[in-house]
């Protein structure tokens, strides 16, 4: 039996924050750019290897690392004239400017601690949401394949069994069916098997209509979507 893999899909939550009155653009704490230099300052850090001895003062302290991941990938912007430098010039967003703000200025580390605890919120907020859609539509689906007709209704009274509650109806989960139906019409196979739909069906999908939710709630309900109609093809065979 042949094991078949998804590509998943960026996820890229973002939101306005406020700190000291100051609003920051703030990315969620998976951003696949701020995952990638965490690992790599680990390997800057101990690049010179593990002793205490001969320590230069040019060495790279971890705070630095950390502080430059953050800045550059975690905040995405500030207000046009939110921060001022200290003969009260506005000091425009860049990469640059907020790696030196968490790494130089007074209120860094503080600012620092910060930017990483609404990171962490974004991305529990972004992944209840796409847990939510996920779990909307699977129901939905389900329930619209089993269906409510007398024959159904028989099979479960046969099997002593409980007819599944008809979900509460939501729009969105219907249209995201929809997509799904609309994205199978284009599977792709090779020599006879069905190949599951890809990260580039999807974001062609998504260049052409629109989806009425994030693309991290679209991409895992569609590949939730498309891992049990797999399933329950290969149950079928």
């Amino acid at each position: 039996m042949a094991l078949q893999i998804k590509k998943q899909g960026e996820q890229r939550p973002e939101s306005w924050r406020e700190y000291q009155g100051v609003k920051f653009s703030i990315r969620g704490l998976d951003y696949k750019p701020y995952r990638v230099a965490l690992e790599r300052a680990g390997s800057v850090q101990f690049r010179d290897g593990l002793s205490l001895k001969g320590i230069g003062e040019d060495a790279t302290v971890w705070y630095d690392l950390q502080a430059e991941a953050a800045g550059r990938y975690l905040i995405a912007g500030w207000d046009q004239d939110g921060i001022t430098s200290e003969d009260g010039k506005p000091i425009p967003y860049s990469q640059d400017s907020a790696v030196d703000l968490l790494r130089s200025s007074d209120i860094g580390y503080d600012l620092y601690k910060w930017v990483l605890k609404q990171a962490a919120e974004i991305q529990a907020d972004a992944d209840q949401l796409r847990d939510d859609a996920v779990k909307k539509v699977l129901e939905l689906y389900n329930y619209s394949r089993i269906g409510n007709s007398e024959k159904t209704r028989k099979i479960y009274a046969y099997l002593n069994k409980k007819m599944p509650d008809e979900p509460v109806y939501s729009e969105v989960a219907s249209q995201i069916i929809e997509a799904f139906y609309v994205l199978v019409r284009g599977r792709r196979y090779e020599q006879g098997v069905m190949l599951p739909l890809s990260l580039h069906d999807i974001a062609a999908y998504c260049d052409s209509c629109e989806i009425g939710v994030t693309r991290h709630e679209f991409d895992a309900a569609i590949y939730a979507l498309d891992n049990l109609y797999l399933e329950l093809k290969a149950v079928k065979r």
